[in-house]
């Protein structure tokens, strides 16, 4: 019994001193760690590589408290992103910001909720993306970070931008330059106007858009880059140029040339040279430009090359020597027909990479943690496999069988759809033919009749291309969305939609244009399109918006510009109507 109960006081002896061992061994971890956290925190925005290195130590691998593991994780995330290592999978951050959005560390929960939304846009997840930068701009208004601040507000400016929300975009571009300012980053706050002034050229404002590119050079000037002065002069001479304001365009450019380049066009601006030419009617001069721009064997910018192209072939036309028109013809053909064809491709590699990161990195970590938990007895382990297994192979069945029931629907959609625009074109080529022939007299300007013309190019494009793609609606649906896209920014995309618009409702838009100076050419073309009968989705599809947010905060911003209380906007254009024939009876 003695043997006994002296053999119970070692163990117990025993026990204690390894618990003893390992709350010491765990204390004196926890500073070391700490230290090298503070280390790679204060070199992760210069020298992201070394922070790595540190960040990556075995000593991390046991982390002792949660605060220390959310500090981990938030600057393990900023040291890849820095390093370019792009990341879609939130496995890293998700843990720092479980953590700091229930704490009141403002500047910790916006550079968490930042990096979050930086995954989601690696992953493609625009709308998560979205909703996680403003979360972190939200946190970094009272964080004292101001150049956190203005990359947050920045890297919303680039999503707003690529979902042609302009002004919008305009807006954040101009924030972020006024927080990179106040950081002192004098080459991200001329940047930053650099883009704004492009969004509010796109959204119509020529001489805001002007102003900044302005302001911009200013900045460069003072930094003595020359590179970003060329580039901010040639987007001036651009918005000169599309208002037939030729001869300052080329007495700015001509000035930056003189000042930067000892008077040498840079190759990069031949395109526009050879643009200004040709709207002087300079033909030669201009063909010589394009030429040169086009045998050029460095070019990079494959979209002014393809512009290019088309002007060589319209300056060939206008002198009469078609057989060469047709071989540029079918050259910038050719280039447009692999532009989008590599769009596409990138967009499927894209997609596969994303599912491939994904499925590894789930993969990984799985892993990982069953090794750090337990090693599973064989018998168990195959039991879980098969069960998995079955689930699998049941939810499968299921998804293939939703795809399936989708796919049918869809097909059916867009044979609906074909057969709704084939309708559209025959009655589309038949008014063109009665305005082209002149039975129609002085019911359409020349603007409308381009409309009608490229929009009758468009159309039979989409026939064609639907009926090849007759078991694939995906790709029709792609195809038609450039189509949209390609119509928003030509110059008549909606000059046919405002004259008739106009011609069916007694005058509405003329009527609009004159009693409210604010709305702008977009605002109008909304306008147009709720008194032809557009739905809401339909205008979504036009404007390319991708949320349900987006569109309602274009009717909000025109609800405002015609001041008209709580009444909806359907409700004021049909009184509207109704006043104005009245007063014409």
């Amino acid at each position: 019994m003695i043997k006994t109960l002296l053999q119970q006081v070692i163990l117990h002896i025993a026990i204690f001193g390894t618990i003893t061992i390992c709350i010491g061994a765990g204390c004196s971890s926890s500073p070391a760690q700490k230290e090298r956290l503070e280390r790679a925190e204060r070199v992760v925005n210069t020298y992201p590589d070394s922070a790595l290195t540190i960040l990556e130590d075995p000593l991390f691998k046991e982390i002792t408290t949660p605060k220390l593991k959310a500090l981990h994780s938030l600057l393990y995330s900023m040291a890849l992103d820095k390093s370019y290592v792009d990341i879609s999978s939130d496995s890293i951050i998700r843990y720092a910001v479980n953590y700091y959005s229930k704490r009141s560390n403002k500047l910790r929960k916006a550079q968490s909720y930042y990096y979050l939304g930086t995954v989601f846009y690696n992953a493609g997840e625009i709308t998560k993306a979205a909703e996680n930068y403003l979360r972190a701009k939200e946190a970094a208004t009272n964080a004292g970070n101001s150049y956190l601040h203005g990359q947050i507000c920045n890297t919303l400016g680039i999503i707003y931008y690529k979902q042609n929300l302009f002004e919008e975009a305009a807006e954040l571009y101009k924030e972020s330059g006024k927080f990179f300012k106040s950081a002192g980053y004098n080459d991200k706050y001329a940047n930053a106007l650099s883009y704004a002034a492009k969004s509010y050229y796109l959204n119509g404002d020529d001489s805001t858009a002007i102003e900044l590119h302005n302001k911009a050079i200013g900045i460069y000037r003072i930094d003595g880059n020359t590179d970003k002065i060329t580039l901010n002069t040639l987007g001036i001479a651009d918005i000169l140029l599309e208002n037939k304001e030729i001869e300052s365009a080329v007495k700015i450019l001509t000035k930056c040339y003189n000042k930067y380049h000892d008077g040498i066009i840079p190759k990069r601006h031949y395109p526009i040279w050879s643009k200004i030419y040709f709207e002087q009617e300079q033909y030669d001069s201009s063909k010589y430009y394009a030429n040169r721009y086009v045998n050029e064997s460095n070019i990079k910018d494959d979209d002014a090359k393809a512009g290019t192209l088309l002007i060589l072939c319209n300056i060939l036309s206008k002198q009469g020597n078609y057989k060469e028109a047709l071989k540029w013809n079918e050259e910038y053909t050719e280039l447009k027909n692999r532009l989008y064809k590599e769009k596409e491709e990138n967009h499927i590699k894209e997609i596969e990479a994303k599912y491939t990161r994904d499925t590894l990195s789930e993969t990984y970590h799985a892993l990982q943690k069953r090794h750090k938990r337990h090693t599973i007895i064989s018998s168990i382990a195959y039991t879980i496999l098969i069960i998995i297994s079955i689930a699998i192979t049941a939810v499968s069945r299921r998804i293939v069988k939703k795809i399936v029931r989708k796919r049918d629907s869809d097909i059916k959609f867009y044979k609906e759809l074909v057969r709704t625009l084939q309708e559209h074109i025959n009655d589309v080529e038949e008014r063109y033919q009665l305005i082209k022939s002149g039975h129609i007299a002085g019911s359409c300007d020349e603007a409308v009749v381009k409309a009608y013309a490229e929009r009758l190019d468009a159309l039979k494009d989409i026939m064609d291309y639907a009926y090849i793609s007759e078991s694939t609606p995906e790709k029709f649906y792609k195809k038609f969305r450039e189509y949209i896209n390609r119509n928003n920014k030509d110059d008549y995309s909606f000059s046919d939609l405002q004259f008739i618009a106009n011609k069916k409702h007694h005058g509405i838009i003329d009527y609009l244009r004159e009693n409210y100076p604010n709305l702008n050419q977009s605002d109008l073309n909304y306008c147009s399109m709720i008194c032809l009968g557009f739905t809401t989705n339909a205008m979504r599809v036009i404007y390319g918006h991708t949320n349900n947010a987006s569109i309602y905060n274009r009717r909000s911003r025109i609800h405002r510009k015609l001041d008209i209380g709580t009444e909806h906007l359907e409700t004021f254009l049909e009184r509207t109507i109704e006043d104005i024939a009245k007063n014409r009876l």
